[in-house]
């Protein structure tokens, strides 16, 4: 800081206020001293400027650095009513806490909130770490300054820029489960989900469903339900068509279950039923864990990662880091054979 007052003729404070876009400096200052540091390379490091925001704030409050859980849902608590987000969230403010430091959730989209303001904001309260929320399924970027933030994405919805993701193997966890159900002697294995649900996870599901289909001495005529939304009828009107003896499913299995049951079918009697997304592993139904906390942990790792290293802005690749997905025993399937 003190070469770049130097080569911009300004004090060191100038400079600090400058590099934060403080108002009290010009704007013909402010962008000089900006080109300057650029041209020497200058980086500020993280904990030292969250320390001295911390320093700066007039408020009281526990002593750790900030990272800002970015969401875009809207309306901003949409996010929440999703399980696996929520768990996700709750794995990371776990690690975080365990290394000092705290999350903060900024909605981008919160009433009133601009991008230029949304970004604004970070830079006053000193934040340099961004975890990307999974986006809604009509986006595949943000508007955020990311040459001045290190970034990681939990999942892979934000296609631009190129930044860090980490995010389930969903390829690996469908044909986990199809594994499983031959085991148990299953072999016409369907595939029913909300489109939505389907594209949040890049049709990973339905891609490592057709390449298992697609073997020889595996495949089946079952073709999979993509439907939005999935209701009761669109459902049992595909069931009764294909005739699954299994059926896997992303999104709620209590409500496939019901669905069944009501259609006087018994489980697992008549058709068994496993979960692509297991939350409750209490043995009541079969399926993958995601094991979303772990993946929540992983994403602050990685990203407290990039902060030590004073690693800002994109990437010239995209990079993915793949958390497996786990088989759970559940009263929904039958045992597998001896």
């Amino acid at each position: 800081m003190g070469d770049v007052a130097q080569l911009a003729r300004v004090h060191v404070s100038t400079v600090s206020l400058a590099l934060r876009d403080n108002p009290s400096i010009p704007p013909e200052t402010r962008a000089r001293v900006r080109r300057i540091a650029d041209q020497i390379g200058y980086r500020p490091n993280p904990l030292v400027s969250a320390l001295m925001a911390f320093r700066r704030s007039a408020r009281s409050g526990p002593r750790h650095t900030t990272i800002a859980y970015v969401t875009s849902s809207q309306p901003t608590t949409a996010w929440r009513e999703s399980r696996t987000l929520r768990d996700q969230l709750s794995g990371a403010q776990e690690r975080a806490l365990a290394h000092g430091y705290a999350i903060e959730e900024f909605p981008l989209y919160a009433p009133g909130v601009t991008p230029a303001r949304f970004n604004r904001v970070l830079r006053n309260r000193g934040i340099l770490g961004l975890i990307i929320a999974p986006l809604r399924t009509d986006s595949d970027t943000l508007p955020i300054q990311w040459a001045h933030f290190a970034a990681v994405a939990m999942a892979f919805t934000l296609r631009h820029p190129s930044i860090p993701h980490v995010g389930n193997d969903h390829n690996q966890s469908i044909r986990l489960a199809i594994a499983e159900c031959r085991q148990r002697g299953y072999h016409r294995i369907g595939l029913a989900l909300p489109r939505t649900v389907m594209e949040r996870v890049e049709a990973q599901w339905l891609a490592g469903y057709l390449v298992e289909h697609a073997y020889p001495e595996r495949q089946t005529t079952l073709a999979p339900l993509l439907a939005e939304p999935l209701t009761e009828r669109s459902f049992l009107r595909w069931f009764h068509a294909q005739q699954p003896d299994v059926v896997l499913t992303g999104g709620d299995p209590q409500s496939v279950i019901g669905w069944l049951k009501r259609g006087g079918l018994r489980v697992p009697g008549d058709v068994g039923v496993v979960s692509l997304d297991l939350h409750v592993r209490d043995g009541s139904v079969a399926g993958i864990d995601q094991h979303s906390e772990e993946l929540g942990a992983a994403v602050v790792d990685h990203l407290i990662e990039r902060l030590h290293r004073n690693e800002r802005g994109t990437l010239a690749r995209t990079t993915r880091l793949h958390v497996m997905g786990e088989w759970h025993e559940g009263a929904t399937l039958r045992p597998p054979r001896v």
